[in-house]
C-alpha cells in the first residue's frame, strides 16, 4: 500500500503538535519530513517555539504577595484622584516653589492693601485734654493776650507732634491770672467754638507727581512752612503718593492754595481737631499723588 504524503496544509495545522512533542512516532516523522523541505514550515516552526520559550519564562516570575493584595484591592477613580493631587506625593521642586509664591503674595497684600499711615496715625493719636484757664490783661490799654491753654498729654505722641514748637506757658490755677494792680480777675467765658482747633486735609491730582512734589516742597519752605511729624516733606509712601505734613503761616494758606492749583487739581476740607494752633499758624496734612487724566 503506497503511503500517503502529507500536504502542506496539514503540515501547518500540526506544527503546534510538533513542537510540543504531541505528535505519535510515525506522524512526527512524517512531519520533519515535510519541514525539512519547506522553508516557510521552518520559519513558522521557529516563531511557534520562540512563543513558547517567552510563555516558559513568565511561569518562572514570582509575584510578591503585598503585590497580589493590592491588585486585589477594589480602587474607585476618586480614591485615585485622591492619591495623586495628595501633596505628599509631589516633587519637592513644586511644593517649595508654591510654598514661594504663598509667601510673596501674602508679603504683597499685607504692604500693599493695608493702609498703614492711617493704622499709624491711629495708634499713635495722642490723647490729651485741654483746660481753658482764662485770659489776662497786662494793662487796660493793651490787647487782650491769647488764651491760654493746659494740656495734658499721654504717654505716646501723636506721629504728627510738631518739632522745636514753641511751648505753651502752665498755669495751675485760675486765681493765679491776675492783673498789674495785683487785683485777681473772674475768669470771662470763652466761646468753645473760637477755642476749637482744626486740620485742613486734602488730596492733590499732580501730573508728574514726583517732579511736582519737590516743587511743592520747595514753595512751602519759601512761604515759611516748616513739617510736622515725623517724616520729611514729601516723603513718599508704599501706596506711591507723596505725603506733605506741615505748619504754615495762615496768610500764606490761600498763596499755597493757588500754587497748588498750577500743579493739578486741588481738594481739600478743614477738619476738627483736638489740637489748637497758635494764632496765625495752620496746620495741613497734604497727600499728592499721580493724576489719571
Amino acid at each position: 500500500m503506497k503511503k500517503r504524503e502529507l500536504s502542506y496544509f496539514m503540515v501547518q495545522e500540526m506544527l503546534y503538535d510538533y513542537a510540543t512533542g504531541s505528535l505519535d512516532k510515525d506522524r512526527h516523522s512524517d512531519v520533519k519530513a515535510e519541514i525539512e523541505k519547506s522553508k516557510s514550515l521552518q520559519d513558522e516552526l521557529f516563531q511557534i517555539q520562540t512563543g513558547l520559550s517567552y510563555i516558559n519564562k513568565i511561569n518562572e516570575l514570582k509575584i510578591s504577595t503585598s503585590l497580589l493584595e493590592d491588585i486585589k484591592s477594589e480602587k474607585n477613580y476618586l480614591h485615585f484622584i485622591k492619591n495623586s493631587l495628595s501633596i505628599s506625593q509631589w516633587p519637592p521642586i513644586v511644593k517649595w516653589t508654591i510654598e514661594a509664591f504663598a509667601i510673596i503674595f501674602t508679603v504683597v497684600v499685607l504692604t500693599v492693601v493695608i493702609p498703614w499711615d492711617l493704622a499709624k496715625e491711629f495708634v499713635f493719636r495722642e490723647s490729651r485734654t485741654e483746660l481753658i484757664l482764662a485770659e489776662v490783661s497786662k494793662k487796660s490799654d493793651e490787647k487782650i493776650s491769647d488764651v491760654l491753654v493746659v494740656e495734658k498729654s499721654d504717654e505716646k505722641k501723636e506721629s504728627d507732634t510738631f518739632e522745636d514748637e514753641e511751648k505753651v506757658p502752665v498755669l495751675a490755677s485760675a486765681s493765679a491770672i491776675v492783673k498789674n494792680d495785683a487785683k485777681p480777675q473772674a475768669p470771662p467765658s470763652v466761646d468753645p467754638i473760637k477755642t476749637q482747633g482744626f486740620v485742613y486735609r486734602g488730596t492733590a491730582s499732580v501730573i508728574n507727581a514726583q517732579m511736582g512734589s519737590v516743587k511743592l516742597k520747595e514753595k512751602i519752605v519759601e512761604f515759611g512752612g516748616r513739617k510736622a511729624g515725623e517724616v520729611e516733606l514729601g516723603w513718599r509712601r508704599n501706596q506711591g503718593d507723596y505725603y506733605f505734613h506741615f505748619t504754615i503761616p495762615e496768610s500764606r494758606y490761600e498763596e499755597l492754595q493757588e500754587y497748588i492749583k498750577t500743579l493739578g487739581e486741588l481738594k481739600i476740607s478743614r477738619d476738627p481737631h483736638p489740637r489748637i494752633m497758635p494764632n496765625g499758624i495752620i496746620r495741613i496734612i497734604l497727600t499728592a499723588q499721580e493724576s489719571k487724566n
